[in-house]
């Protein structure tokens, strides 16, 4: 598999915009397959690929230091090698971009000569159907846009009770789903939480690292530690199953299934769950001001 096979969609073409914009400071050959060099972006990052074995290419940039992925400078850096292949990426995203036009444009003149055929009636009845179908964004776009909603005051301080709340609550969905792949940071100064994944759209490079507070994740919440405080409120015959199963290799999932087994799942999540807020809670007051 080469480099371009690993990288994700999102990285190949940042890769080919840094490649295009000429931030590929310099490159040098190093092996049979192995080359090296410099990569602008907020500062210089030390780029490494390795064509045969492209798990073993390396960048210091904050999305792929000490992660075994291929980043918008490593694909930079093999395109300032083989520039032949980013003129072959970029003539088939011309022909692709041609063709899909062209069935858009045979789809709209299906679409538009439809609706002009239909009577006032079923204009009305298609529309409501349409968005009480539809996903919920898009009905509350078109209830703002037609001016059919409550008006909406923003609020001037974020940190009200609710949205607190809110904050909290975001921060463990983001302790839940934290991974090797996918990180999670507060923007300061819009107050969102990004995700930043080889797999999303989102760029840390169009942040302002000073801006972002890296998120914790499920290293962070010792979720063995509180199976522990868990397993100590328990019955005596159920809390020496469950410390049984948090010895040795594979105790969590040992404990979920005595967990269940005993049938006291119900217990065990919501407990876990009220553990993650006061954690959450605690991470939120110590680190977010407000």
């Amino acid at each position: 598999m080469g480099i371009l096979s690993v990288a994700s969609a999102n990285s190949v073409w940042r890769g080919y915009d840094c490649y295009r914009d000429k931030k590929v400071v310099y490159c040098v050959q190093t092996g049979e397959t192995q080359f090296s060099g410099e990569v602008r972006g907020q500062k210089l990052y030390t780029v490494n690929i390795d064509c045969k074995h492209p798990r073993k290419s390396s960048c210091n940039c904050p999305h792929a230091a000490g992660r075994r992925i291929v980043c918008k400078h490593m694909v930079a850096l093999y395109f300032t090698v083989f520039p032949m292949e980013a003129d072959i990426l970029w003539e088939r995203n011309e022909k692709w971009t041609r063709e899909e036009e062209e069935k858009n444009d045979k789809v709209y003149d299906r679409v538009g000569e439809y609706i002009h055929n239909l009577s006032e009636v079923q204009a009305k009845n298609e529309l409501y159907s349409l968005l009480m179908d539809s996903s919920e964004w898009l009905f509350d776009k078109f209830v703002r846009e037609h001016g059919l909603d409550e008006p909406y005051v923003k609020e001037e301080t974020f940190f009200d009770e609710e949205s607190f709340r809110r904050l909290t609550q975001n921060v463990c969905n983001a302790i839940r789903m934290s991974d090797d792949d996918m990180t999670f940071y507060y923007d300061k100064s819009s107050k969102e939480i990004i995700l930043v994944s080889e797999y999303s759209d989102t760029d840390i490079e169009d942040y302002n690292m000073d801006d972002l507070l890296l998120l914790p994740d499920k290293h962070d919440f010792d979720e063995y530690k509180v199976m522990k405080e868990f397993v100590l409120r328990q019955s005596e015959d159920m809390k020496e199953k469950l410390l049984n199963a948090l010895s040795g290799k594979g105790a969590y999932g040992k404990f979920k299934e005595i967990v269940n087994m005993l049938g006291i799942e119900k217990f065990w999540y919501a407990y876990c769950d009220e553990c993650m807020r006061i954690f959450a809670e605690d991470w939120c007051r110590k680190n977010i001001k407000y």
